[in-house]
């Protein structure tokens, strides 16, 4: 409920004017075509992956079926031209989606760390994501970093019970995961290496006693970046129908990393980026400090 209330709190800033990249939401605007043309769900834009383009897109169909029941629009070109138009009009609802995949997020945190650290720890770890200013901010605004955040959590819940004898499902469940945070931002992938330390950890601390223990583990294993892969492939059809494209916009982004710190200006450490220019004026002097 905090979560909730602290991200619906002035959910339509800045309105009807757009200040936001709201990538998601534009490239989803673009499926519907131009007026006399065809649906399409070729993204064309291969900068992040296709996973958040959809889920929007899934949120601009439950609109037009609305609109159209209630005559807002007597057309599929008249809710084109409205998102062209005015897409201020539409963007509190891209925003609720965001907002929703964040209070997901504490959710996830709320019933993980109650499972592992009891409930006491459990209220302060919800509560200290639920009421965290970049949390918030984040899901006021219409990005893929929510939807990642949201299935990285998802990854650890999982990833945590791959310890010991654990069954396929959590490894079958954990490659789910992992697909989708890489679907919706590239970078999700580098969460493969969370059950790799959670198997390691295994093997190290003696729990993997027997040769066919051991080969079971790691069998399953296995399974985690096959499935992970898989649920990418499926999210993102036109990395391989389009791979021009792709190459395009990917090594756009490898340029956009050589200059330095994502990006920024060389000189500028990742430290002093992170400590003085992003987690200070995001999180506060206390929050900081802790």
């Amino acid at each position: 409920t905090a979560a909730m209330a602290a991200r619906l709190w002035n959910i339509s800033w800045g309105l009807p004017d757009v200040f936001e990249e709201a990538m998601p939401f534009t490239v989803a605007r673009n499926f519907w075509g131009t007026p006399g043309g065809g649906i399409s769900f070729h993204p064309d834009f291969f900068h992040y992956p296709a996973f958040s383009f959809y889920v929007h897109f899934v949120v601009q169909a439950v609109q037009f079926l609305a609109g159209s029941i209630s005559g807002q629009f007597g057309s599929l070109d008249a809710f084109r031209s409205a998102m062209e138009t005015d897409p201020g009009a539409f963007m509190t609802a891209a925003r609720m989606l965001s907002v929703l995949f964040d209070v997901g997020t504490v959710g996830v945190v709320w019933v993980t760390a109650r499972e592992i650290f009891g409930r006491g720890s459990a209220i302060g770890a919800a509560l200290l994501a639920a009421l965290n200013p970049l949390l918030i901010a984040g899901a006021q605004g219409v990005n893929v970093d929510v939807i990642l955040t949201f299935f990285l959590m998802m990854t650890l819940r999982h990833a945590l019970k791959l310890s010991g004898y654990a069954g396929p499902r959590e490894f079958v469940l954990t490659g789910v995961m992992i697909g989708l945070a890489a679907s919706a931002k590239y970078t999700g992938v580098l969460f493969l290496a969370l059950p790799v330390f959670v198997i390691t950890a295994d093997f190290a601390s003696g729990t993997a006693r027997t040769f066919r223990f051991a080969l079971r583990k790691i069998g399953l294993a296995i399974l985690i970046p096959l499935i992970a892969a898989a649920v990418f492939a499926a999210l993102n059809p036109f990395i391989a129908l389009d791979q021009s494209g792709f190459l395009r916009d990917f090594s756009y982004e490898q340029h956009h990393m050589s200059y330095g710190h994502l990006g920024l200006d060389a000189g500028q450490s990742t430290a002093g980026f992170y400590l003085v220019g992003t987690l200070a004026p995001k999180l506060g002097l206390v929050l900081l400090a802790g």
